[in-house]
Parts: structure tokens; sequence; C-alpha cells
């Protein structure tokens, strides 16, 4: 396994208060990846390789994780996982790389399709910028893009009980809808996409934030998560008042019947998948 360091990677630098440092730790955790699959992976990673054109016979994952997609990608293909754990790369089937994603040691050109996965919602703007130019460089025709639909990711936050940083517990830093992915990947066009898992529960954001900001709660499960801001994996939660106990479980309620009367029809998916295709005019 070759091993290069990027920028994304630096110790010293701070992303949307985030340390980076604390990240890089959480994702060396030998729990988080176990070879299972969860419910959503069983619909989410068959219909993503059913994605993968015939004509892409060497396929690099950014951000492959243990190989849950790569090592489930075509046997005949050339197959190519990056990513900056090392304890993930162990289980990686395939040549594996550890190194930023924003700065990958890979010729340009050197793939028929750049797979990405659960990925770019991570990221801090500006190593999301930097890692759809990498991945534009490095594929030569293919694109293969899955992320979050329209989540509303507040919903998962949590609040360090050493520091009171709040953070999502997942990770996750923004909200994709189809337009602002088209955004990220101008010079491609879209030639397939699939919505996989659903529908996704509501949540109201003004019910939410009552229930975090009157309230003090945040339903998000802590348990092994590494706090980004200060590195504490301290999962107690906040000491609240009756009051404030009353207000989050109003606020819970509410949101509850809400979910209830919303026509399915109005509620997203989980993911949207993406495939896209160089543009002859680049």
């Amino acid at each position: 396994m070759s091993r290069v360091r990027g920028p994304l990677e630096s110790p010293e630098r701070e992303r949307n208060g985030h340390n980076v440092e604390h990240i890089v730790r959480y994702w060396e955790q030998p729990q988080i990846w176990g070879e299972h699959l969860n419910s959503l992976d069983h619909v989410r990673v068959p219909e993503t390789i059913g994605m993968i054109p015939a004509a892409a016979r060497t396929i690099v994952e950014v951000g492959c994780g243990n190989g849950r997609l790569l090592n489930r990608t075509p046997a005949t293909s050339r197959r190519v996982g990056v990513d900056l754990s090392a304890t993930a790369l162990k289980q990686v089937r395939g040549h594996a790389i550890q190194a930023s994603c924003d700065r990958m040691p890979l010729a340009t050109g050197a793939a028929d399709l750049v797979l990405c996965a659960d990925v770019l919602e991570h990221l801090p703007d500006d190593a999301m910028r930097a890692t759809a130019e990498e991945m534009k460089r490095v594929t030569r025709r293919y694109l293969l893009i899955g992320v979050p639909f329209e989540e509303r990711f507040e919903a998962g936050r949590v609040r360090c009980a050493s520091c009171g940083h709040v953070y999502n517990q997942f990770g996750h830093l923004r909200r994709f809808t189809s337009a602002s992915l088209d955004r990220l990947f101008r010079g491609y066009r879209p030639v397939a996409t699939r919505f996989v898992g659903g529908p996704r529960k509501y949540y109201s954001r003004s019910l939410l934030w009552i229930q975090q900001r009157l309230g003090r709660t945040y339903w998000g499960d802590a348990r092994g998560v590494v706090c980004p801001s200060c590195g504490s994996t301290d999962s107690r939660a906040p000491k609240r008042r009756l009051d404030q106990k009353v207000i989050a479980k109003l606020g819970y309620l509410a949101n509850e019947a809400v979910d209830r009367l919303m026509p399915v029809r109005w509620k997203p998916a989980h993911e949207i998948v993406r495939l896209y295709e160089r543009s002859r005019r680049i």
C-alpha cells in the first residue's frame, strides 16, 4: 500500500472549526469498518455498481474506505482505492493508496471511471472543490457520484459533553440537491440517475431549532464519535432542566405528527447516485 500525505490531512489546518487530526483519528477506529452492509447499503451498493458502464475497465474509487463498493465491482476491471484511513485500506481488494482525496498521486486520465460515494458531504468547501477537480483530472470519461439527497443533516447533530461543540454525528457538512451536484461537475453531463433508499423521514427546520436551541436536546447518537473540535469521545447527553425536557418532547411529538401527515411523494430518497460523462466541449 503506497502512502502520500496531502493538504486535507495536515493536522495544523482547521476547517469549519474542526481539527482535521481529530477527524482522521475517528476514521482509524477499527470498529467502524465492519464488513457487513447495513440495510441502506444492501440497496445502495448494488444500485451503484449496476450503473458502472461496461466500457469502464479501470476504476478508481475516491474515499473507498474498506472497499464496501470497490471490492464488489467487476473483478475483470483494474481497481484502485484511495483513502486516508490505513485501517480501512487493509480490507481493500485491489491497489490501495493512502492519500488525501484532494491531491491524488495518480496520472491525468488514469481511469475510465472515477467513483466517489458518500464522501463529498464530509468535506469542507475548499477541499470538496479541490476533490471534484482532482476527480475530473484523473478520469478519462466517466464520474459516478453518490451523496445523501436533500438531507436535513441538522437532525443528526450531537453536542460534545466536553467542549459544547455541536456537529453532525456522521460528519456531514452540507445538503446536496441535483442542481448543486451538477454545478460541482461542470463540463460533465449527467447520463443516468438513480434515487436510492427512502423515503427519508421529514424533519422541520423550525422544530429542530426549538428542540436543540430551546430544549438543549440533540437526537444524534454520539457513541463512538470523536468530537471534531476537541477530540473528546465523551458521549454523555447535556444536563437539562425540566422545562427544557418538556420543550424538546413537545417539539419531537410535533415533528412526528408532521412526518406522518406528509405525503410520501414529497419526501426525498436517501441518496442520489448520478453517472456523468465528459462533455465533448472539454
